[in-house]
């Protein structure tokens, strides 16, 4: 038996197999920092969105959107005529949104340049903070794995770069690199920071996830002695939650009441989650 693809369905078959071969929608949005993409086609739609993702220094995650385009049976990239509108830029808020990388040997077909002309007003001058505030952005939305390697290549321009320790002590933290955030912890605070209880709160953190709760607890006793703090209570709860761990009563009803001391609201999330916790041990 012969088979006859109609005129449509093969114009529509040999289409989709030109563009499935140049792109590929295998990447999420927030993995796409400082690169042209495309978004899948809709239903209806016949022409391509063209953008760039890059993060603005002080809102976040961006969306530049520069023209459509179509690809031709031969995988030919072909840029619409462009319309004299303003600028169109979107803050992204889907972060798992798919999308796919252009090729760079589509940029001269759809008349682009590998770093548009408008980055240049974003970017900081000094390397390490501008990196710092990148790995921010990062650490923001919960990618702290894409902030790690931006901010220890920061680290080895400038070690004390504004709010680089902190943001890679969250950053370690955050990928569960405990004994790298209490090494660069306990340096950091012994030889530049002493009085930013943020990196003490970041050290406790690592050291109660590291299972050293008594070194937890002499960080904490420290950190006490600076006159501005916060997160007092969210402390004191990783604490006392390491010592639930280990079902020592005693203890974890101490640091418990540490916690409840200086929360702030008593039905917050960390008093609640104390009281899930004291009702498991009895």
């Amino acid at each position: 038996m012969k088979y006859i693809l109609k005129p449509l369905l093969l114009f529509a078959f040999i289409s989709s197999f030109a563009q499935e071969s140049v792109l590929k929608f295998d990447k999420k949005i927030y993995g796409c920092e400082n690169n042209w993409i495309t978004y899948p086609l809709k239903e209806k739609d016949t022409t391509y969105m063209l953008g760039y993702v890059y993060i603005d220094r002080s809102a976040g995650l961006t969306y530049h959107f520069e023209n459509r385009f179509k690809i031709s049976n031969e995988g030919k990239f072909i840029p619409l005529k462009k319309n004299n509108t303003s600028r169109i830029i979107a803050r992204i808020q889907n972060l798992n949104t798919i999308c796919a990388i252009i090729p760079s040997d589509k940029f001269k077909d759809l008349e682009i340049i590998e770093t548009p002309e408008f980055m240049k007003s974003y970017v900081n001058s000094n390397e390490a903070d501008d990196l710092v505030e990148r790995a921010f952005q990062y650490n923001h939305i919960g990618a702290s794995f894409l902030a790690v390697p931006l901010l220890e290549k920061a680290q080895n321009i400038n070690h004390l770069a504004k709010n680089l320790l902190f943001e890679l002590g969250y950053a370690y933290n955050a990928t569960e690199q405990f004994e790298k955030c209490i090494t660069l912890l306990h340096i950091g605070i012994s030889k530049y920071e002493k009085n930013n209880w943020l990196l003490y709160k970041e050290l406790i953190f690592a050291l109660c996830h590291n299972n050293q709760l008594e070194n937890a607890e002499v960080a904490f006793k420290n950190g006490m002695k600076i006159k501005e703090k916060s997160y007092i209570d969210e402390t004191a709860f990783n604490i006392a939650q390491g010592y639930f761990n280990k079902k020592d009563k005693k203890k974890f009803e101490e640091w418990k009441n540490i916690a409840k001391e200086y929360s702030t609201k008593i039905d917050s999330p960390v008093m609640k989650n104390l009281e899930l916790m004291t009702n498991d041990l009895k």
